[in-house]
């Protein structure tokens, strides 16, 4: 979260810098610029927030399922150096394959793949 607080903060100043560069009369391309730079950042803002959002929402969800897998050496590393947006990609793949390999090996008498029939 204090990144994104960071993004805001300095979207807010690049907008005050350019409230200072309408008052100098900045050239067309220069304003141009400057809104894109704007543009960008608090579109990463808000982009860092969906994500952050999806996180939380998906944790209230399931704080009422147990609790998957402890964290492998190897998950708890990956979670120390990997951005935590990917980490939770990872994380709901991870559950959807769990999810996955449970339909397959249950005790169903269809195998997961269709026959196919010779002509």
């Amino acid at each position: 979260m204090e990144e994104i607080m960071s993004m805001i903060f300095n979207g807010i100043n690049l907008v005050k810098q350019l409230e200072f560069s309408l008052s100098s009369q900045e050239s067309p391309e220069s304003l141009s610029n400057s809104l894109g730079l704007v543009s960008i950042l608090f579109g990463n803002a808000n982009e860092q927030l969906k994500i952050l959002l999806a996180r939380r929402n998906s944790l209230v969800q399931n704080q009422h399922e147990p609790e998957l897998n402890p964290m492998s050496g190897l998950d708890h590393m990956m979670a120390h150096t990997i951005e935590p947006g990917l980490m939770h990609d990872y994380w709901s793949r991870h559950a959807v394959m769990q999810t996955f390999a449970t339909m397959d090996s249950g005790a169903s008498s269809h195998s997961s793949t269709p026959n196919h029939r010779r002509r």
